[in-house]
């Protein structure tokens, strides 16, 4: 099941994505940030920005045990649908260069490579990504 992101999921959140260069806070309240729950359990985290005609993923995440169960391409395909109802153009991200199953993922769903910014991530490249949504 996914749903949009509530004030009490926040520390839930924070602990299973465990990520010190990302703390989710009250900030993405605001953004269209959405959980998906699998036995009663938070398991996957999205959060994006929608910025007019375009958007940014900032973040997605899933649980090693959820991992290989299609979890994270439902909150990519949710994502995109919203961003179709909201008549977004274009949606962008950035991904580690070295981070293949995430931009295997990414490109299932059209997503191209259109840049890299160098040595980004602590010395690893980062590849920028957009996928044309209309």
């Amino acid at each position: 099941m996914i749903r949009s992101i509530r004030i009490e999921d926040i520390p839930l959140i924070n602990n299973l994505i465990n990520d010190k260069n990302y703390v989710v806070n009250n900030y993405e309240l605001n953004k269209n940030a959405n959980i998906y729950i699998l036995n009663n359990e938070i398991v996957a985290f999205i959060s994006y920005r929608i910025l007019y005609e375009r958007t940014e993923l900032d973040y997605i995440f899933v649980k090693e045990e959820a991992r290989k169960k299609g979890i994270a391409s439902m909150l990519i395909a949710d994502m995109i649908e919203k961003c179709k109802e909201n008549n977004v153009e274009t949606i962008d991200l950035e991904v580690n260069s070295s981070n293949e199953r995430a931009i295997n993922l990414y490109q299932k769903f059209g997503f191209k490579i259109i840049g890299k910014r160098e040595k980004y991530y602590n010395g690893v490249d980062a590849l920028m990504m957009i996928l044309e949504v209309r």
